[in-house]
């Protein structure tokens, strides 16, 4: 402890005694002893604890670490908007190209077991019809029977493939489908649909047999499989999307910015922050140590008494080791004198 503090504490230290007293204190359960303190104890910690909120306060004008944060917040916002707007670009590409893909089911069966944990099958036959101006890959469709759509195992790609010639990609203005020897499958768990839906699919399997396409892809020439470039929206129709992505990549750029000088500030900030907290620690642990007049231990009814102690006033101190304590001014009187004691606090010399 510095000296002046020593000095202070020196001063306020010792109680105004008087004649012989006797006292009983009873304190809240899980406390384990009581303490009397100086009543100079609790100016002390209040100018202790004063000079670690005026090293704090200039640590926050110095890294200015709040008003930090709200500009690296404001700065994820607007990145999060322009990535969101470069995804709706591509969103609404896909949507536009989806729209323009054609399917007409030229064939389907179904084979449903009895047995509810066995998987059911469905086979089909399509043509596609291509009505817009890219090579179209493959798609990821979601199979229905009217509007009751079939839960499958997997996600579901259906690639378009030239049987005649092998070749992947249907071209636009043009129609492909698969032949009748070689339907397009899939299966699904029986046991995760009702009797109901099942009859359902039975039922209207040929009439209202569907498939919902969710994402397309496309394909920068017709090539044999593997061979051409396979891309999303976003890669195939890149140059409409530039503006969008050049917005969204330098929002994304400035936000890492902001959260770097953020983290920086932040780091310097705690190491800081955790030098006056220790110093505000241990010279608190010392004011206490120095400020004990008399200790005593709880009985089994959460009593501590104290006998033959000079009247005076004292600071009452207990803590139940989690961080909440007893400490409350009493003035004791000649004679006997007992205390009942309910209100606890943050330790006064915890940080």
């Amino acid at each position: 402890m510095k000296r002046w503090v020593y000095l202070l504490f020196c001063m306020l230290l010792v109680p105004s005694l008087s004649h012989a007293a006797r006292l009983q204190v009873r304190v809240p359960a899980g406390i384990p002893k009581v303490s009397l303190l100086s009543p100079g104890t609790d100016p002390v910690l209040d100018h202790l604890r004063g000079r670690l909120n005026e090293d704090l306060k200039t640590f926050d004008d110095q890294y200015h670490v709040e008003a930090l944060k709200k500009e690296t917040e404001v700065a994820q916002k607007s990145s999060d908007e322009r990535l969101n707007a470069y995804k709706q670009g591509g969103k609404a590409i896909r949507e536009e190209y989806i729209a323009k893909l054609s399917f007409r089911i030229t064939r389907v069966s179904a084979f449903i077991s009895p047995e509810s944990s066995a998987l059911g099958e469905i086979a089909f036959n399509y043509v596609a019809t291509n009505h817009s101006d890219r090579i179209v890959s493959d798609v990821v469709y979601v199979p229905r029977i009217g509007t009751l759509k079939i839960p499958t195992q997997s996600k579901l790609v259906l690639e378009f493939m030239d049987s005649s010639t092998l070749k992947s990609g249907l071209a636009p203005g043009r129609s492909l489908g698969n032949a009748e020897n070689n339907p397009e499958r899939f299966s699904f768990f029986i046991g995760e649909l009702s009797k109901t839906d099942l009859e359902k699919i039975r039922a209207n399997l040929n009439r209202d047999f569907a498939i919902d396409v969710q994402d397309i892809h496309f394909a920068s020439t017709i090539e044999y499989k593997d061979q051409g470039k396979v891309m999303d929206a976003e890669h195939a129709f890149q140059a409409r999307l530039k503006e969008l992505e050049l917005a969204s990549e330098a929002a994304r750029k400035e936000a890492e910015a902001k959260l770097a000088v953020y983290h920086k500030a932040l780091s310097d900030y705690n190491k800081a922050k955790e030098g006056s907290v220790k110093t505000f620690a241990e010279s608190a642990q010392e004011l206490k140590k120095d400020s004990v007049r008399f200790t005593g231990s709880v009985d089994e009814k959460h009593r501590s008494i104290f006998e033959d102690i000079p009247a005076g006033t004292y600071f009452i101190y207990a803590s139940d080791g989690k961080g909440k304590a007893v400490f409350q001014e009493v003035r004791v009187k000649n004679g006997r004198q007992k205390m009942k004691i309910e209100k606890v606090v943050r330790d006064p010399f915890q940080p």
